[in-house]
């Protein structure tokens, strides 16, 4: 199956997206760019929109599997191995605004629930 990709709105690589998605192969050894294909000749998964082509039309998927807490929990096993002081400072940053964001979302669906069980 080909997979087809086009460069992401919120990508600093955003303007080197095409009109139509472009074929996209998985590559080995280069890092965190492990998408080959496109203007840019290889991108990172986070840089990317994800299609597959079904009857002449692009169909968008994501790479969201429902396995992701422990994807996440090997992209830190991962970071714990790099020798990069910046690299781990941009990864506690992260991790530190999407805590806030997923401790919002709880209450938010806490709220949602007890507004339910008010009715």
């Amino acid at each position: 199956m080909q997979l087809y990709a086009n460069v992401r709105s919120d990508s600093r690589y955003k303007n080197q997206a095409e009109p139509v998605p472009f074929p996209v192969a998985l590559q080995h050894g280069f890092g965190a760019h492990i998408w080959r294909g496109g203007p840019g000749g290889q991108y990172r998964t986070s840089d990317l929109d994800f299609f597959i082509k079904e009857g002449g039309r692009f169909q968008s998927f994501e790479l969201i599997t429902g396995d992701e807490p422990a994807l996440l929990d090997r992209t830190f096993e991962s970071a714990l191995l790099a020798n990069n002081e910046h690299y781990l400072q941009d990864v506690v940053k992260i991790a530190k605004t999407n805590i806030g964001k997923i401790k919002a979302r709880i209450n938010e669906i806490e709220n949602e629930n007890r507004n339910r069980e008010d009715w």
